[in-house]
């Protein structure tokens, strides 16, 4: 496996609308969607949608410095009466 098939697992929802369609949906990546006839065909088609968003980019964690400016002052009061 090359280091641009790294498998990932992601969350769908599934949503068996009345007129008989199937939506499934990403979860956390609102823009990519997809329809059906059936689950398997709603899947493929958003697997279709998710690599198209994608193209040639890639996903990677991004870590921030949480930023606590509260911290600065913890426990100045730890001697006052």
């Amino acid at each position: 496996m090359n280091e641009r098939s790294t498998p990932m697992t992601m969350y769908v929802l599934i949503e068996h609308h009345p007129e008989g369609t199937i939506t499934a949906s990403l979860i956390g990546w609102p823009a990519i969607t997809a329809q059906g006839g059936t689950e398997a065909e709603a899947l493929h088609a958003l697997r279709r949608s998710f690599a198209a968003q994608l193209g040639d980019a890639k996903i990677f964690p991004l870590e921030f410095e949480e930023a606590r400016p509260w911290l600065q002052t913890a426990g100045m009061f730890h001697d006052d009466p």
